[in-house]
């Protein structure tokens, strides 16, 4: 899961966050949830943002659960009330039973990730820099 730093107006202005699942990326968006290989949706936004990339411990049943559950239909986008941070906040809830994950902004969500011990590690992302793969923590990462 990556959290995007902010830019610009409207629904950027809080941040963003898209989701990494084996290759593919989800962000969900005002025309829908868009799906497309994650190196090609990370190169774009890392042109002109950077961010902060969660590495999440899930097991392999929990990352195919979280892929079949991104490609469902996440209803119409709304910057407050079904932004980007409610699809993978909707499936942490669920799997994980915290309701902390309710109506989370992108920089809540990451905070989350760190509280309940999901996140394997995490790293910085500036623009214009190429990051490693998801899943591949540094040495030097926690």
């Amino acid at each position: 899961m990556t959290v995007w730093a902010p830019v610009g107006y409207l629904e950027s202005a809080f941040g963003h966050i898209s989701v990494d699942v084996n290759g593919t990326a989800y962000s969900l968006g005002p025309n829908g949830m868009f799906v497309e290989p994650a190196m090609h949706y990370e190169q774009r936004n890392e042109q002109f943002r950077g961010g902060t990339v969660y590495d999440l411990h899930l097991s392999p049943e929990l990352e195919e659960a979280l892929d079949r559950y991104l490609r469902r239909p996440q209803g119409d986008y709304h910057f407050i009330q079904n932004n980007c941070g409610d699809p993978v906040g909707r499936f942490v809830r669920g799997a994980f039973g915290t309701r902390e994950a309710d109506k989370l902004t992108p920089g809540a969500l990451g905070g989350l990730s760190r509280r309940s011990g999901l996140v394997r590690c995490t790293r910085r992302v500036r623009p214009g820099i190429l990051r490693m793969r998801a899943g591949e923590c540094g040495p030097n990462q926690p």
